[in-house]
């Protein structure tokens, strides 16, 4: 989260207006994350006070992207999963205009946040999410619409182009070497079947970093930020997990072992619920030459993108947090000379 658009109490309160939650008793900008502007906003109703974040997106997303990302949040909080979604106003609207951009209102959860790269990142925290990653991907099967990864290795092959002359020379080689790596084994994976790939593939969060969670004594109460959910492959969203939650960028990109083991076995054990699945995803382990391995650092690529770009060609904000680049870049040099396992 970030704030880029500044707001005044008077644009909120006509914002609230619509949503007959209750008196705006205060407003604040939230400086976590990199992409939207975000407020917690605080209101009172019957004496009661609830908490929400406004979200105003700064991200150039199409009606029809925004719908999967909203619908696909909907969708798993209605079949019980801990997903935050936006709420609906009195038009029945979820997504609404606001100061010319769109903006939308979810419940603030409760909780305590995760931090990347911590010491209180513990098993048990492991161990929920992966499940839930899993339920997410159980239930994404039903899910019928698509949008192609806004952040795919398209973009990364673009991004490339305009940071390439900001780059050190090493950094320049590196990312150069891996975009043909990935373009190559992407080749590989896609010379699959149209059916092969539809069973390992399915609506994804995309971005379930620690600080998009957030927990109550050990036990996930809610994930949020769904604006780059997309249809894409399902372990490629587990690697963004791995990532993020297994490898300690602390202790030089060490593996915390008994995390990562936890965290694969819990997917495993809820994937299993679905035969079907979880014998398509074992197969294409041990179809496709590498395929874990190649997800890993697909990962560990494209946020080290995201985050040299944000760190290259910087958007205004008033408040920002500015997340460290080279956190990634250890992270796919870790991939490019470490295979992890995936047993199964």
């Amino acid at each position: 989260m970030a704030v880029y658009t500044l707001i005044n109490k008077h644009q909120l309160e006509s914002l609230l207006a619509y949503y007959n939650l209750g008196e705006l008793i205060e407003y604040t900008p939230v400086a976590a994350g990199t992409t939207n502007s975000n407020y917690k906003v605080v209101l009172k109703n019957n004496n009661n006070t609830s908490s929400y974040i406004l979200t105003i997106l700064e991200q150039n997303l199409s009606k029809a992207e925004l719908d999967f990302c909203v619908n696909y949040s909907q969708y798993l909080s209605d079949l019980g999963i801990k997903a935050v979604a936006p709420l609906r106003n009195r038009n029945g609207a979820s997504i609404v205009q606001f100061l010319d951009k769109i903006a939308m209102l979810t419940p603030f959860v409760t909780g305590n946040a995760i931090i990347s790269n911590s010491a209180n990142i513990a098993v048990e925290h492991c161990n929920e999410i992966a499940t839930t990653v899993a339920k997410m991907h159980l239930a994404s099967r039903q899910f019928k619409q698509a949008r192609k990864n806004p952040a795919g290795l398209t973009w990364c092959i673009n991004v490339f182009k305009q940071i390439d002359n900001l780059l050190s020379p090493d950094h320049y080689l590196l990312i150069k070497d891996e975009i043909e790596y990935l373009i190559i084994t992407n080749d590989l994976i896609i010379e699959q079947s149209a059916d092969y790939i539809q069973n390992i593939t399915g609506a994804i969060h995309a971005d379930l970093f620690c600080d998009n969670t957030i927990f109550m004594h050990n036990k996930l109460a809610g994930v949020i930020d769904f604006y780059y959910a997309c249809t894409d492959y399902y372990l490629y969203d587990l690697a963004i997990v791995v990532n993020d939650w297994t490898l300690d960028y602390n202790k030089k990109g060490v593996v915390c072992m008994d995390r990562y083991n936890s965290l694969i076995d819990s997917y495993l054990l809820e994937l299993n619920k679905n035969y079907d699945l979880y014998t398509n995803l074992v197969h294409s382990i041990n179809d496709i030459e590498d395929y874990w391995q190649i997800m890993l650092r697909r990962a560990s690529l494209r946020f080290w993108l995201l985050r040299l770009l944000a760190f290259c060609i910087p958007k205004g904000s008033t408040v920002k947090t500015i997340k460290d680049p080279k956190e990634f870049e250890m992270k796919l040099l870790f991939h490019r000379e470490n295979k992890l396992e995936f047993v199964v």
